[in-house]
C-alpha cells in the first residue's frame, strides 16, 4: 500500500475517534491512544 494512502487512513481514523471523544466529553488523549491501538504497526502488516 502506498505510504500516502496509509497516512491518509491514519489521519481519518484519528479525526473520527477525536470527534467521538469530543461528543462523549472525554479527553482527546484517550482518543489518540485508542487510535494508536487501532491503527498500529499490525494494521498495515508492517510487523508479522
Amino acid at each position: 500500500m502506498d505510504i500516502f494512502i496509509q497516512l491518509g487512513l491514519v489521519i481519518l481514523v484519528v479525526l473520527g475517534i477525536s470527534l467521538l471523544m469530543k461528543m462523549l466529553k472525554q479527553p482527546l488523549i484517550v482518543g489518540y491512544i485508542i487510535s494508536g491501538i487501532l491503527v498500529g504497526p499490525l494494521a498495515f502488516g508492517i510487523i508479522e
